[in-house]
This record gives structure tokens, C-alpha cells and sequence, in this order.
């Protein structure tokens, strides 16, 4: 009698089902206990950890698949709240990938900057260098290849005219 109100999912029958007995001992009340203890654990778990949630639910409808509590139902439910939250990590995940392009172009356009006003002061080294910078970090460049190049122009132009003279 004890293990047919275990199986039916009745666990007040289980624990209480004779008169004049303190409940049932032995394994059953064991499993009745530990089936208690998988679904507390999981009921506090649920909002915050619903991956775990789902583990202890499991191991309850093992064993008692029908027990009350109805723990196939709520592994459903927290699967479902583990889509949901995926999803809204995908949705984000867009967002911070524009925070990050937008930090790129910024450096981009301060190493570009910086290069020109290398550049403007005659520095030469510093800005081949800058735009060096440029080009490691967005190697099809345009303005910087074509800067370097015309940087490398005028350097050979002025050894030219210091060989010529």
C-alpha cells in the first residue's frame, strides 16, 4: 500500500496510509523525501536558474513521473523560459556589436588623425607609423595606403635630389 500511493502520486498516502503508525519507514519515505527535496529546490531555483531548475526536476520525475508538483509540466515551462532568455541574449548581442564598431571607427579615425597631423608637421616617421597603425586595423584602408605611398614618394623624391646634387 505504501509503494501504491508513492506510484499514484499521492504522497500524504504514502507517508500516512495505515491508523495507528507514525507514516511509513524505509524506502519509500526516503524517495518521498528526496522527491519533496528535488521539488523545493527547483521551485526556488525556477526565476533565477532555470537550467538547474530543470536538473532537479528531472531527477524528481524520475522517481515519480505522476507525483504531484507535476514536474514534466514544469520542465516544460523552464525550457521555455531558457528559449526566451537565449533569444533576448541574441537580441542584444547586435547592440554591443555597434558599441564595438563604433569604438573601432573612433580609434581608426583618432590613429588617421593623428597621422595627419604628423604629417602636417613634417614628422614623417610618426605618421608612416600611424598609418601603419591604420592599416593593421583595416587593412583595405584607402586613405591610409594611399597616404603611406605618398609619404614613400616624397621621401624618395628628396633622397633623389640629395644624390642628384
Amino acid at each position: 500500500m505504501e509503494q501504491r500511493g508513492f506510484r499514484r502520486g499521492d504522497l500524504v498516502v504514502a507517508i500516512d496510509q495505515r491508523p495507528g503508525r507514525k507514516g511509513c519507514r524505509g524506502p519509500v519515505r526516503e524517495h518521498v523525501n528526496t522527491y519533496r527535496g528535488y521539488i523545493d529546490q527547483a521551485q526556488k531555483l525556477e526565476a533565477s536558474n532555470p537550467q538547474e531548475a530543470i536538473q532537479q526536476l528531472t531527477l524528481a520525475k524520475n522517481l515519480n513521473p505522476n507525483g504531484p508538483g507535476n514536474p514534466a509540466g514544469r520542465i516544460a515551462n523552464c525550457s521555455r523560459q531558457c528559449r526566451r532568455r537565449r533569444r533576448l541574449r541574441r537580441q542584444l548581442r547586435p547592440s554591443s556589436r555597434r558599441i564595438r564598431a563604433r569604438i573601432f571607427t573612433k580609434k581608426v579615425n583618432k590613429l588617421l588623425s593623428d597621422a595627419r597631423q604628423a604629417e602636417k608637421d613634417g614628422k614623417q616617421q610618426d605618421a608612416l607609423t600611424a598609418y601603419a597603425d591604420v592599416l593593421k586595423l583595416q587593412p583595405g584602408s584607402p586613405e591610409a595606403q594611399s597616404s603611406t605611398d605618398r609619404i614613400h614618394r616624397r621621401s624618395r623624391a628628396i633622397l633623389r635630389r640629395r644624390r642628384a646634387s
